[in-house]
């Protein structure tokens, strides 16, 4: 899921959002490194200035319903106290978050309810049979402490993995996992107008042995939440990562259409059927990069999300009268690894011979290049058709045709204001400061045509 994500800067701004730009290096074939003689290269430019929300208007609101599951809904036995896992890393995303801020949580009386320092923040805490009970002289847990009580809580309850799966795999998601990954999603689904519907946990102690990696995994994710919140807390990153399940690279934009058409009819009786763990692993097989945010907006069990599949489908917008979340952007092509569209593709395709004719593809990935600031720019995921003379090629182009640069992704900078100065903090992202990068999750997005499917007829 992380590739070149940046984190979140170690001081976080107390103002309402705090803002950052990616940096782009697009060669300029004039500054070219000779064999033997090096040359400095000057064209790096910063993109697009994006803006992030440092919190939301209102809380979010669980629902946890008693009636008994839809067939097809169950995600196997990961939403086993997915309910209660989640709250519980909405507390520790919120406490890490608050960390970043120099803030902490503090207990209340009598209303005992948890809030940041000047009361901005709040985190209620009630129980059926009246208000809950707490040590007044305790400070609430930080991030780390919450976490090692998670751990605790899921060793005593069997949450660490899967519940029926043989100790010799590790291919089942296990219930701690899927609460951080309904947890992450959270911001994303009240942005869409969704409430998180959870089933009543099964919790039951658990006298079997404990498992020995979960318990590093979530210390993990606890460790690497700067990089997951950079996503997480914004809707227009995530949503251009998330729809980009269905884009094609080599489809063009005249075929668009019935290429979504074939889709939905192969998704249709699964949506019907509401079988979210079918979608989640078709998903998964396709673009596995960006699937586990999929996953996680189904774990919350709303199933409107389902309704919007087709709508996007049919129409490219979620829901009607709603602006996209769709629109790709190459800055999270970047940090994903996931492309989004033929902007991102890194072929070369140099244009050496004069009388050949020159694609729109190309035309207009140059043309990108040279917009990168540009906020009115809207891209486009689908690859344009035809072809067009070279003359009627704008000349300022001609150089980069010729040699076919690809723009690269450099790293991302935080504007940080601090009274009232503005300084740049570079992230270069969770892949170099880590170096905890996976490389070989390949997407699956080839397609068989012409020969290659007569071929493939054939041999069958």
């Amino acid at each position: 899921m992380l590739k070149d994500v940046p984190a979140l800067p170690a001081n976080l701004s107390k103002r309402g959002f705090i803002s950052g730009q990616p940096l782009w290096h697009v060669p300029d074939p004039e500054h070219e490194a000779d064999a033997g003689k090096l040359r400095l290269d000057l064209q790096y430019s910063h993109g697009v200035q994006k803006f992030f929300q440092l919190s939301l208007p209102k809380p979010i609101e669980f629902c946890v319903y008693t009636h008994p599951p839809l067939p097809g809904h169950e995600l196997l036995d990961a939403q086993r106290g997915l309910s209660v896992l989640a709250m519980c890393w909405s507390y520790i995303l919120s406490a890490r978050f608050l960390e970043l801020q120099g803030k902490k949580a503090v207990y209340t009386q009598p209303s005992l309810m948890l809030i940041a320092v000047k009361g901005k923040a709040r985190f209620r805490v009630a129980t059926p049979n009246g208000p809950a009970s707490f040590y007044p002289n305790e400070p609430p847990p930080d991030s780390a402490q919450a976490t090692e009580l998670l751990i605790e809580l899921c060793g005593l309850y069997g949450l660490l993995e899967p519940e029926h799966q043989p100790k010799d795999q590790q291919c089942e998601l296990s219930p701690a996992t899927a609460g951080f990954l309904a947890a992450l999603a959270l911001p994303f689904s009240f942005y869409d107008g969704l409430q998180p519907q959870f089933p009543v946990p099964r919790l039951r102690r658990c006298s079997s042995e404990n498992s020995t990696v979960e318990p590093v995994r979530i210390r993990q994710y606890t460790a690497d939440l700067r990089y997951y919140m950079m996503l997480s807390m914004d809707p227009m990153s995530l949503g251009s990562a998330l729809w980009s399940v269905f884009w094609q690279p080599d489809v063009e934009t005249n075929l668009v259409s019935p290429w979504f058409s074939s889709i939905l009819h192969v998704l249709k009786p699964v949506l019907e059927f509401r079988n979210l763990k079918q979608l989640a692993t078709a998903f998964a097989l396709r673009r596995p990069r960006i699937a586990g945010w999929w996953l996680g907006i189904f774990l919350l069990g709303n199933f409107t999300t389902l309704g919007r599949i087709p709508s996007y489908l049919e129409s490219l917008f979620e829901r009607w009268g709603f602006g996209t979340r769709a629109p790709p952007d190459t800055a999270v092509s970047a940090w994903t690894g996931s492309p989004q569209s033929f902007l991102d593709d890194v072929s070369a395709h140099p244009y050496s011979d004069t009388k050949e004719p020159v694609s729109r593809f190309d035309i207009l990935r140059h043309r990108y290049n040279f917009r990168l600031q540009d906020e009115m720019c809207q891209t486009s995921a689908w690859r344009p058709c035809g072809y067009v003379a070279r003359e009627l090629v704008e000349p300022d182009l001609w150089p980069w045709l010729e040699r076919g640069h690809v723009r690269e992704y450099v790293h991302w900078v935080w504007w940080i204001r601090r009274g009232k100065c503005v300084f740049a903090d570079m992230q270069l992202g969770f892949r170099r400061d880590t170096g905890r990068f996976i490389a070989d999750v390949p997407d699956h997005v080839e397609t068989i045509r012409g020969s290659r499917m007569e071929k493939a007829a054939l041999a069958s």
